[in-house]
């Protein structure tokens, strides 16, 4: 007696109760027993010859041109922003706000801390905001906000 292969799970049928997201795994039509992983970047590049054309070489030359002359300078200001917003308090150290507002030593390093704690906890839902909303909105209505809590802080 020879033993038994176990046999496949008959394919889903379509609308099994499971929705659609960006990562799902479904069945391919025409093709039982097939499972399709659901990624869109791999899927563009499983039959990259047949989807993509050639790409002209003038408008190559502008797409480059926009990058070099749009989104690397606004890149460039953001990161300056980052780096000036994230030494701000090393700033204030310098002129004093250990003294004035009667921080020790490690009062004024748990203070440093609060930025990165902030910064744990919000990653995970801004990322998923992002893919629910559209980003130039959500980008606008975060800096707003920022910049609102900014004006409410008190000066000392």
């Amino acid at each position: 007696m020879t033993a038994e292969q176990p046999t496949p799970a008959p394919p889903q049928p379509a609308g099994h109760g499971i929705k659609p997201s960006a990562m799902h795994v479904e069945a391919i039509p025409g093709q039982p027993g097939k499972i399709q992983n659901g990624d869109t970047a791999l899927a563009l590049f499983e039959n990259f010859d047949e989807l993509h054309e050639d790409v002209d070489p003038g408008e190559l030359k502008r797409l480059v041109r926009k990058i070099d002359f749009m989104i690397l300078p606004f890149l460039a200001v953001c990161y300056a922003f980052y780096y000036i917003d994230k030494t701000t308090l090393s700033y204030a150290a310098i002129f004093g706000i250990n003294e004035d507002l009667g921080l020790s030593g490690e009062q004024y390093s748990w203070l440093s801390s609060v930025f990165y704690f902030g910064f744990l906890v919000w990653a995970f839902p801004t990322n998923f905001l992002m893919q629910k909303f559209p980003v130039g909105k959500y980008l606008g209505a975060n800096i707003f906000l920022w910049g609102s809590f900014l004006m409410l802080q008190d000066p000392p």
